[in-house]
């Protein structure tokens, strides 16, 4: 079995990626888009239609949930990878 590279890898935890001030700390390790010559060539594009789509949905929406806590994977929905079981949000227009 593999090293393990971050504490309790079975918890969803997006902190272990930001450090003090709030900046994202970047990791050899998460590699969302390829490296070398089999990299993503859409990649910025990519980021910026996610970046435009979010902010747009941000915008215009109030997101609230039914839950007190997002669901953790500590009892994971397995597929091609780790996720939380699927659960329900509200959209609501500003």
């Amino acid at each position: 079995m593999g090293a393990i590279i971050w504490p309790s890898p079975h918890t969803f935890s997006p902190a272990r990626h930001i450090d003090e001030s709030g900046k994202f700390v970047y990791s050899p390790k998460v590699i969302p888009f390829g490296i070398g010559r089999r990299a993503c060539i859409g990649e910025s594009l990519a980021r910026s239609e996610i970046f435009l789509m979010f902010v747009g949905i941000l915008q215009r929406f109030t997101i609230t949930s039914g839950y007190s806590n997002l669901p953790t994977i500590s009892n994971e929905h397995l597929g091609l990878f780790y996720g939380p079981k699927p659960y329900k949000v509200r959209l609501e227009h500003r």
